[in-house]
């Protein structure tokens, strides 16, 4: 139950780390960060359904050694009911010969091989299942180790990306360019640049632009 407690909290971090709304011209690389925690999320849950398909799997296996050993013990009762059936009738009426009863004890014992036999057969198959079963929820383990990685790497980067100070959001409309924006804020074009990380003057539609507040 921790493990899975684990892992929906790296699900938690990684869809609130998706809802973020990082800027196109400065998030490049968070881009790239969140989609390899999806993808290493979509491996996870992978994982997770191969696990409860192996699970399941076993559950069958322990249900059929139950049935098995209760067929066999069924068996096993109808022999030695048998063998008493037959000692009764050797002790009342002296018709059971020795050769019958050793053939009764041979039967009974091979019962009884044929269902030790089986029982460990079983037994070694469910151990097979579960040491698979072991490995794969270590490599789900690895997996998420690297996804609480990832997602501490792209929070750092996410914190760094933004810059200091109180600032307006604001969205680029139609026609409208950055001199203009500069001037309605009363900030230059230069700390604009700087701040959204903009390599020219070029903007584009419905771009959102931090604006430094003025004190």
């Amino acid at each position: 139950m921790k493990f899975y407690t684990q892992i929906a909290l790296g699900f938690m971090v990684i869809g609130t780390l998706s809802g973020c709304h990082l800027f196109q011209d400065s998030s490049s690389s968070n881009a790239n960060s969140i989609a390899m925690l999806r993808s290493n999320q979509d491996y996870l849950l992978q994982q997770i359904n191969q696990n409860k398909s192996a699970l399941q799997s076993i559950q069958e296996q322990q249900n059929q050694i139950m049935m098995a050993q209760q067929q066999m013990n069924s068996d096993l009762s109808a022999v030695r009911d048998l063998k008493t059936m037959l000692q009764s009738d050797a002790t009342n009426a002296s018709r059971t010969s020795s050769e019958e009863l050793a053939a009764l004890k041979m039967q009974i014992k091979a019962v009884d091989e044929a269902r030790i036999k089986d029982c460990r057969a079983l037994a070694d198959a469910m151990s097979k299942q579960i040491n698979s079963l072991s490995t794969q929820v270590g490599n789900v383990a690895t997996a998420q180790n690297a996804l609480n990685q990832a997602a501490n790497t792209a929070r750092s980067e996410v914190a760094n990306a933004l810059p200091q100070g109180e600032y307006y959001k604001h969205k680029v409309d139609a026609g409208q360019t950055l001199g203009q924006i500069s001037q309605a804020y009363g900030v230059s074009i230069a700390e604009i640049q700087k701040i959204n990380k903009l390599k020219s003057t070029t903007i584009r539609l419905n771009q959102i632009l931090l604006i430094p507040k003025r004190k």
